[in-house]
């Protein structure tokens, strides 16, 4: 298969306009959020390029709208969910940099993710299935 046969197929341009894809992109949000009559974007950001690709484009059009009268207050929130210490930290930090969100929220979730196992485990055993081994206690 060919690059013009892959085009044909996918229904797609051979050739990316990166100004036109941004400022699509951004109106779309911008248009879900209005439409939602909400004034928050919440997305997770782990640090990788997706999530801040996709912050960044959130913090653009929350720029954007804030600049217009219907979209004042507009917020973007970025939302972290570290289980302890994040190995990839200084990722996530550059990523967060590189996104300039109105609102940074980091929330540990060791605590409540261990509980959840735990009560999991304990489930199982009432039933009679303890988990065969101690690597299968990460897939209970």
């Amino acid at each position: 298969m060919n690059q013009n046969s892959v085009v044909a197929e996918m229904k797609v341009s051979p050739e990316i306009d990166v100004d036109f894809e941004i400022k699509r992109r951004v109106d779309f949000l911008k248009k879900t959020l209005l439409d939602s009559g909400l004034k928050h974007l919440v997305l997770g950001i782990s640090g990788g390029i997706d999530s801040c690709t996709c912050g960044r484009l959130a913090q653009l059009a929350v720029d954007e709208l804030n600049g217009t009268e219907q979209g004042e207050d507009c917020r973007f929130v970025a939302v972290r969910l570290p289980y302890g210490s994040q190995a990839d930290e200084a990722d996530a930090q550059l990523a967060l940099e590189f996104i300039r969100p109105s609102m940074n929220v980091c929330v540990d979730v060791q605590a409540g993710s261990d509980a959840i196992h735990q009560s999991t485990l304990n489930a199982l055993q009432e039933q009679g299935l303890p988990p065969r081994s101690d690597p299968a206690l990460d897939f209970a």
